[in-house]
């Protein structure tokens, strides 16, 4: 089974391959799905959105604000699950590190630092799972919307990065599902609960509550590298403590 799947990988992978080596082309995928405006925010912005939108009724805005809320919130547990898978599954390179794929892209070098891709295995795709959660979400609330988003998740967080070898198309896949199982658990209480609370909360304090979910929401947008780099930053701070004790 094992076998067959990185043979379909292998082989979608080289498909894609055939096309790099266009200067202008390859920069242009670079350029989309390295830009987090064009591959987070714009997932979030039909969230403040339909979070200002009036409706006919008093109660049907509470009832959307809460969809949006628990569709946050599978955001955020989609990331949970893949990063989990990650780590606990074996590690898997990414093809732009992998020689044996046969990977090569001609006319640039993906940007990264240190810490992110060389060191985080392939599998699953996180951007996807995210993607892909914050889409189907709002299947509720605009189904036309959802399927323009996923369609374009596909795009972005799928076969652009699969064309630039941050990820094999079966990462991508399973991220993607990841994210939909975890839009579909989330009208369940786990995630309900805190959306009530949070609603109670931004009745009572709206003051407090949107600067915080202004931070929280950009933080997602951008998938979370401010806090990631601070992580790293720390980390190494406190190694450098230690070794030095």
């Amino acid at each position: 089974m094992l076998t067959l799947l990185q043979s379909a990988d292998l082989s979608i992978l080289h498909t894609l391959n055939v096309w790099s080596g266009n200067w202008l082309f390859d920069r242009l995928v670079h350029y989309i799905a390295g830009d987090r405006l064009l591959t987070g925010f714009i997932f979030l912005l039909p969230y403040w959105y339909f979070w200002f939108t009036p409706t006919s009724a008093g109660h049907e805005r509470q009832d959307r604000r809460r969809q949006l809320l628990t569709g946050l919130f599978s955001g955020l547990f989609a990331i949970l699950i893949a990063r989990l898978m990650a780590d606990l599954l074996p590690f898997r390179a990414r093809p732009m590190f992998d020689h044996a794929s046969g990977f090569a892209i001609a006319t640039l070098d993906y940007d990264r630092d240190d810490d992110d891709f060389e060191t985080w295995s392939s599998f699953p795709s996180d951007t996807a799972a995210f993607t892909f959660a914050l889409s189907f979400a709002l299947r509720r609330i605009s189904p036309r919307l959802t399927w323009a988003l996923l369609a374009y998740a596909f795009v972005v967080a799928g076969v652009f990065r699969d064309y630039l070898g941050v990820h094999y198309p079966s990462d991508s896949l399973v991220g993607a599902l990841v994210g939909v199982v975890a839009a579909m658990l989330s009208t369940a209480p786990p995630f309900a609960r805190p959306a009530h609370t949070l609603l109670r909360w931004e009745a009572a304090k709206p003051g407090v509550f949107y600067p915080l979910a202004f931070v929280v929401t950009a933080e997602m947008g951008q998938m979370f590298d401010n806090v990631r780099r601070a992580g790293h930053s720390l980390h190494r701070l406190l190694a450098h403590v230690h070794s030095g004790t």
